[in-house]
């Protein structure tokens, strides 16, 4: 396996992951949450209790940019690769987190109204 088809593997599986956590999240929290009638729970602290309500407008909000941000850094990686290879991976790495992280809050929601 050359040095480069190594890269592109490692680039394509950060990116296939982050796709996965956020697009699995975001389906799991439509499948789940999609029968509610009422109004969701979107913020809730042991301190004041509940901080923010909405509706699956708020969850297709919260999986639409997470996807877009996916998307965008993407584009940003492959015209990174070819100068800045630390930093393109410095940007994989943070999307990966940054879908984690919504991947978390989504089941946060979905734990909250169930």
């Amino acid at each position: 396996m050359t040095e480069r088809s190594s890269e592109d593997l490692f680039f394509y599986g950060i990116f296939s992951a982050s796709l996965a956590f956020v697009a699995g999240g975001w389906f799991w929290a439509w499948s789940a949450l999609g029968g509610i009638q009422g109004p969701l729970i979107l913020h809730f602290s042991d301190y004041t209790g509940i901080n923010q309500i909405g509706g699956m407008a708020d969850i297709h909000g919260i999986g639409a940019t997470g996807l877009m941000v996916i998307i965008v850094n993407f584009v940003l990686v492959r015209a990174l690769r070819a100068g800045e290879l630390r930093w393109a991976k410095l940007l994989a790495g943070t999307t990966l987190f940054m879908a984690a992280l919504l991947f978390m809050a989504l089941a946060a929601i979905i734990s909250v109204n169930q």
